[in-house]
């Protein structure tokens, strides 16, 4: 049952996030769409800026960005099959689950967020802004049981990762939001360069 309600908050935090959710200003107001509400570019704030982006534009099925031997290093044991999908915004994502935990990867390579949105993301939200091998990242929704990462990979795409634990029997997973900063850095290493 507590698995069953694990994987339904990670998919539901996983739909929220993909859906864009903007957040209210101060005067309870919705942002305007407009460019003056668009990320900036890494060329406008160095924390946004990338030595080595990735180009997630080929990529179709986010099953893929895990190898087989990553999973079982990443505690993937007796997996289920891979579960490939789409947001509502139309980019790709895959579901693994198992006894020990359950994951969502997302490649936005749909949306045109990408460094500047993670920057920005992490400054309006007060979270703190993190490096994952190069790549800023921010880390949300984080409990004991769950974190989701995202991690800017260009000026205008980004990585999700969304991360439950479903029991205690792997004592590195305690800490939610690095075990889904371990499996993020695992997947940028399957990303082709820009």
């Amino acid at each position: 049952m507590l698995r069953r309600a694990n994987l339904t908050a990670i998919a539901a935090l996983a739909v929220l996030a993909a859906a864009g959710c903007s957040v209210p200003n101060s005067s309870g107001q919705n942002p305007p769409s407009s460019a003056a509400s668009e990320p900036t570019s890494s060329s406008s704030n160095p924390a946004a800026k990338v030595d080595k982006p990735k180009n997630l534009a080929s990529i179709t099925d986010a099953c893929q960005v895990l190898t087989q031997e990553q999973l079982t290093t990443l505690n993937a044991v007796n997996a289920k099959a891979p579960e490939p999908g789409s947001s509502p915004n139309g980019h790709p994502m895959c579901q693994w689950s198992n006894d020990n935990f359950g994951l969502i990867v997302g490649v936005d390579n749909t949306t045109g967020l990408g460094t500047g949105y993670i920057v920005e993301k992490a400054e309006s939200s007060n979270a703190e802004l993190r490096n994952i091998d190069g790549y800023p990242a921010v880390r949300m929704d984080e409990t004991n049981l769950l974190c989701r990462v995202e991690v800017g990979v260009s000026d205008k795409e980004h990585i999700a990762v969304d991360f439950t634990r479903h029991s205690d029997a792997v004592p590195e997973m305690q800490d939610s939001c690095g075990y889904a900063e371990k499996i993020a850095s695992e997947v940028l290493k399957n990303l082709p360069d820009a």
